[in-house]
């Protein structure tokens, strides 16, 4: 596998281990490394949605392409329309996440999710928070105003959003399975019994959340 950069002409990589590799790309960077059956798969989009598949999809293969060092048309990513992106076992996994300007793509030698949103994103939080907090959460929230509140459940959704995506999941199903200890280094699902580590990292105007064992 080859060295990645810090920076290159596509975006930055945020974060650059042997076996967990992040990047980040905004959407202003326009390039088309789609297969035929990829540009099949979004003809019906809105012009909006392609344009998000399409980014995805080639910013993925640029980035496989230089990790293991071949075409980036010849990286064998499965990622349909609506499904988690799927390597064969010796490529490792990934994952990708959009907000409204900015992408984020991971990847690694082990099961892994991302989930990216703007830390101004406005949201009604007395209308979601109940359904994405435990009440363990939602208490720790409660002393907070509301500027801080908003603040405090972006850092939460993008951290649970990851492990949705890690573990396959559904946000309706799944979200309040999940619950992150007060340093956030580490999620818990009580149903599965599961434990994940999770990490945050702030970028600019943005909260990424990564759901890794390898952090």
């Amino acid at each position: 596998m080859s060295k990645t950069t810090n920076k290159s002409i596509y975006g930055k990589c945020l974060l650059n281990k042997k076996n967990l590799k992040i990047f980040f790309c905004r959407k202003d960077i326009s390039f088309d490394l789609v297969t035929k059956i990829e540009r099949n798969a979004c003809l019906n989009l809105s012009l909006k949605r392609k344009q998000e598949f399409i980014h995805s999809r080639s910013y993925s293969r640029i980035i496989l392409a230089d990790i293991f060092r071949i075409d980036p048309l010849l990286v064998p990513l499965n990622a349909p329309l609506g499904k988690q992106p799927k390597l064969p076992k010796n490529f490792g996994y990934l994952s990708f996440s959009h907000c409204v300007d900015a992408l984020v793509v991971v990847w690694s030698t082990e099961n892994v999710g991302i989930d990216i949103e703007r830390n101004d994103r406005k949201i009604d939080f007395d209308l979601i928070s109940r359904k994405v907090l435990t009440d363990k959460e939602f208490s720790n929230l409660s002393s907070l105003d509301f500027a801080d509140k908003c603040l405090k459940f972006i850092e939460i959704w993008v951290l649970k959003e990851a492990l949705i995506k890690r573990n396959n999941g559904r946000i309706l199903r799944d979200i309040k399975n999940w619950e992150l200890n007060n340093k956030k280094k580490l999620a818990i699902n009580y149903s599965s019994h599961t434990k994940v580590k999770v990490k945050k990292i702030e970028y600019k105007n943005y909260f990424i959340g990564i759901a890794s064992n390898q952090i």
